[in-house]
């Protein structure tokens, strides 16, 4: 094994020496050994050099990609989806739980970011990634009294402010791994932009620096490391591109169910734009109406009635009747029966609609009435699919409040002065796993008995409810001859 695989494999150091190539090999300071963009059968470049916004709908049509978010049973879908993630309970976690100075941390973290305005819509507005592939949200950062500290968080400035906006996914670019002759000054690879409109031009200089490019669609305002911080990125189902596609090579910033389901989506829609069209056609019958043959004069007779009648639509036929038929003359009905009807809606509701469904939920009962005739196995089995979903999400999310909101607000306050930086990494938990709180208080009762002694503040938070203050009015309602029971000092 040689000195540069050697350091690799464990991580030493080999100072300032250069390997080939060029590498920096200080550790700390290596790069990845092949470059993203050089992954791929054919090397590609845009302007700006930023990754293609390579979406199946945005290639295709950028106006399906925001018609189909507004499907109804895409939406119900996203929504039930987001929203039960987005309710459930979080905490902030120490590495050491043991330890008296990581809680309190990690519960003055809880309170400053219980007190960022509308965090359950923070929450679920972070969880637009699952649609787009990523998502953005933007902080202004201000000043607020918490425990008698002055904190730097997301302030709200006015009534109609939340002190964050969020950041839609399609706004959001990143530049390529290009050579640095090739970039402008402050360039680095992965660096975030963000679309702007039509009121900046290329060059324009914002904050002190040339910022503003021209990227695939529009121009791009692009962040400095130190705004980049003050942005939460959300990505969902990151993955490298195949070799052949260098265009998908934006893939490794994030991959949405939008691009997944587009075709199975436009496919849906026409299905439905058949159905429709059948029904318009086929809903009245198909009147005959009959005249005499040879007779021209019957004919437009006929012809006018028939329009008149019918103000115009094409369900019509005329048929000349030979003149020795005179009791065949008049109107029939033909009802045309709706087999095809029944074949289309099976076509579209449970073919494109169960598979989108399935795809976006991992089962469709939780959306759909219609009995399987399999027992409750199938519900159970579908919950238990849906649960590993959500999960999934919640972790997800955990890792990215964890890296882009808690670490963001540490270091601010750290430079501000508000606290000495810790020597530990708080986690932003989402609490999947709900307790059975009534088995749980009966353990505990068994083992308060045996002697043993627990924390008020977690069978406080085993119930959800927190600990009443001082001279705090309270709901006391045990029985008095509990053997647990005893008098709250006045």
């Amino acid at each position: 094994m040689n000195d540069r695989t050697r350091s690799l494999v464990s991580g030493v150091s080999l100072g300032k020496r250069r390997a080939n190539g060029g590498v920096d090999w200080i550790q700390g300071k290596s790069s990845y050994p092949v470059r993203h963009v050089e992954t791929f059968l054919n090397r590609f470049s845009s302007l700006a050099g930023v990754y293609r916004d390579y979406d199946e709908a945005l290639v295709d049509s950028r106006d399906n990609a925001r018609f189909m978010r507004n499907d109804v049973g895409i939406r119900e879908c996203l929504d039930s989806r987001q929203r039960s993630v987005a309710m459930l309970g979080w905490h902030i976690e120490p590495e050491d739980s043991a330890s008296a100075d990581q809680r309190d941390f990690c519960q003055m973290l809880e309170r400053i970011c219980r007190r960022i305005s509308h965090f359950t819509e923070y929450r679920r507005n972070c969880l637009h990634a699952i649609w787009y592939g990523k998502y953005g949200i933007q902080h202004r950062w201000g000043n607020q009294l918490i425990d008698g500290k002055s904190v730097c968080m997301p302030t709200p400035r006015h009534q109609d402010d939340w002190g964050w906006q969020p950041l839609h996914g399609d706004k959001l670019v990143f530049r390529q791994n290009r050579q640095m002759d090739r970039c402008v000054e402050g360039a680095y690879d992965g660096q975030l932009g963000i679309r702007v409109g039509s009121n900046y031009r290329a060059g324009d200089v914002i904050n002190g620096r040339w910022s503003v490019e021209p990227t695939e669609f529009g121009l791009g305002y692009f962040l400095s490391p130190a705004e980049r911080r003050l942005i939460l990125i959300h990505k969902h189902q990151i993955e490298d591109a195949p070799f052949e596609d260098g265009l998908r090579a934006g893939s490794i910033y994030g991959v949405g169910i939008r691009t997944v389901i587009y075709w199975e989506w436009v496919q849906k829609q026409e299905t439905m734009s058949f159905l429709m069209e059948f029904l318009e056609r086929m809903a009245g019958g198909i009147q005959v109406w009959k005249y005499p043959q040879g007779n021209a004069q019957a004919h437009d007779e006929a012809r006018a009635a028939a329009e008149a009648y019918n103000s115009g639509q094409e369900h019509i036929l005329l048929v000349p009747v030979p003149t020795a038929d005179t009791g065949q003359y008049g109107v029939d009905v033909i009802d045309p029966g709706f087999q095809g009807v029944e074949t289309l809606h099976a076509l579209l509701t449970e073919y494109f609609g169960h598979r989108i469904k399935r795809y976006i939920l991992g089962q469709v009962l939780s959306s759909e009435s219609d009995a399987t005739g399999l027992g409750s196995g199938v519900a159970q089995l579908h919950s238990q699919t849906l649960l590993q979903i959500l999960k999934s999400d919640a972790t997800a999310l955990e890792e990215t409040l964890t890296s882009d909101l808690l670490e963001s607000l540490i270091r601010i306050n750290v430079q501000k002065g508000t606290w000495a930086e810790p020597d530990f990494r708080p986690r932003f938990v989402i609490e999947t796993d709900v307790p059975d709180v009534e088995k749980k208080l009966d353990s505990w009762t068994k083992m308060i008995d045996r002697g043993l002694q627990f924390r008020l503040s977690d069978l406080y938070g085993l119930v959800g409810a927190s600990a009443p203050g001082h001279n705090e009015p309270v709901l006391d309602i045990r029985k008095p001859n509990s053997k647990h029971s005893e008098q709250r000092p006045a």
